[in-house]
Order: structure tokens, then sequence, then C-alpha cells
């Protein structure tokens, strides 16, 4: 029978893994769709807190705020503490798939626009 702390280091690695992958595609996507042009009925959001490139910085600096802590959890000896440096791990990782997946979907809506509705600059 597999011990708890066996799966500690697949679960950081592969965690660890998954989070900067995500987190350089969350951090492209972001400057990506930053820089695609707006409709008229949009306000622009190039010096907002809000949008898209400085919304995955703070997505992806809370996501690995997350996993330094969930790396100190998955370091005791707890089993409770563990299954919730686990769980946090996979949190991040959730987060940080979410907000690629959403970035996405903005982007082929945007990209879905007829010209009519864009501006000519």
């Amino acid at each position: 029978m597999m011990l708890l702390e066996d799966l500690v280091l697949p679960v950081f690695i592969t965690g660890l893994f998954f989070i900067i992958v995500l987190s350089i595609l969350a951090i492209l996507v972001g400057k990506t769709l930053q820089k695609m042009p707006n409709n008229e009925n949009e306000i622009s959001k190039m010096d907002s807190w809000t949008g898209p490139e400085r919304s995955s910085y703070i997505a992806t600096i809370a996501v690995w705020l997350l996993f330094i802590v969930s790396s100190i959890l998955l370091a005791s000896d707890d089993k409770v503490l563990i299954i919730l440096g686990i769980g946090l791990i996979l949190f991040g990782v959730l987060i940080l798939a979410t907000a690629s997946i959403l970035a996405f979907a903005v982007m082929q809506r945007k990209n879905s626009l007829t010209p009519q509705f864009l501006p000519t600059t």
C-alpha cells in the first residue's frame, strides 16, 4: 500500500510543471488579449487594474504564493497538512487553467467580430 508521504514528491513536481506552463500561457494570452482592438462599446483598459494583462499577472502571483504555501505544507509530517498542500496545488493549477481557457474564449469572441464593429485606426 502506497503511503501518503510517497505521493508528496510526484505531486510537487507535477504541480510545479503545470503551474510553470500555465503561468507562461496565462501571461502570454493576457498580453495578446490586451493588444487586441476593442469595439466602440468597450472601455479601453490599458492602464486599469482590471485589464487582461495586469489581471493575468495578479492571478499568476497569487498562484505562486499559493504554491509556496503548499510546498511548506507538503514538507510537514502531519497528514492533514499534506492533504491541504496537495489541495492547494490542485487549486492553483485549476485557477490558472480557468484563466487561460476564459482568455482564449474572449480572444475567439473578439476574432469572430465582423470588421464593421472594430474601430479603424
